[in-house]
């Protein structure tokens, strides 16, 4: 399924972020369905790739690893933006990300709260 979706990012654009970002007219009722001629799961997936994208992005910086996979979990859409989440497993703990972006692509924000599982004494 990856391959599929990477497929249409390439024809669509040379990144995902640019196959949702559509620079004409925005209803901010709805995603991007519209305007690119896809099926909403297409586009949730496409948004789901950018998340994982993105969320791999900040935790390489972080903790030089790219754990997330767009696979994981499916993007939503709220309102004017599109959410994604996502738990790994990260040393003794989990890696939680939460991803949201404009439904233009614009605005990212990245959330990474790293959960540690030890006990107190």
């Amino acid at each position: 399924m990856k391959s599929i979706i990477l497929l249409l990012c390439t024809m669509l654009a040379s990144s995902p972020q640019e196959a949702i970002a559509q620079k004409r007219s925005v209803n901010t009722d709805r995603p991007l369905v519209d305007e690119i001629r896809l099926d909403v799961t297409i586009v949730s997936k496409l948004a789901a790739t950018l998340a994982a994208t993105l969320a791999n992005n900040e935790a390489k910086k972080r903790f030089d690893v790219t754990p997330f996979s767009a696979s994981t979990a499916d993007a939503t859409f709220h309102g004017d933006h599109w959410q994604w989440q996502s738990t790994v497993g990260y040393g003794k703990g989990d890696l939680r990300v939460t991803v949201s972006f404009k439904q233009d692509g614009s605005e990212p924000k990245v959330e990474i709260v790293a959960l540690v599982n030890e006990r107190s004494n």
